[in-house]
């Protein structure tokens, strides 16, 4: 009996110390995101750019506005003018709302509903925080997004 209770001791110990390390990993990674914000049909969000090459090149050439498109409902794209971006494709279980990706090389997509599963591959360049309220200001089939760091 007292085997089986230091085991426990131990395993709870370790499940302790790894979910701190997980949350200091994550800690670090939005430490070092880069805020921006996003306005879309007049409603201010701000969003985080991913520390990949890609969002860094997004940052860079960041296109002060841009009219999306709707596609299935749940989205918003855009063909970007420029087709250079380091493409670091994933194909993501799920998307959430307030994901912002490029599809193939030059379409920005930013999602306003979640999705899963989900069966295509996209570059991760951040995401839009609060989200919540993402779903009533893309209502129309085209929006107006203005970016601004």
């Amino acid at each position: 009996m007292k085997q089986l209770c230091v085991i426990f001791c131990f395993a709870a110990a370790a499940l302790f110390c790894s979910v701190s390390f997980s949350a200091a990993q994550n800690e670090k990674i939005t430490e070092n995101e880069m805020k921006i914000s996003v306005t879309v049909s007049g409603k201010q969000f701000s969003a985080v750019l991913f520390q990949t090459k890609a969002a860094q090149e997004f940052a860079e050439k960041l296109p002060p506005v841009l009219h999306m498109r709707d596609y299935n409902r749940n989205e918003k794209f855009c063909d970007l003018p420029s087709h250079d971006f380091t493409l670091e494709k994933t194909v993501p279980s799920a998307i959430r709302s307030g994901d912002i990706m490029l599809y193939g090389t030059d379409t920005l997509v930013i999602f306003y509903k979640d999705i899963a599963p989900n069966r295509y591959a996209y570059t991760p360049i951040g995401r839009i925080e609060n989200a919540e309220e993402l779903h009533s200001v893309m209502n129309s089939d085209i929006v107006t997004v203005y970016f601004e760091l």
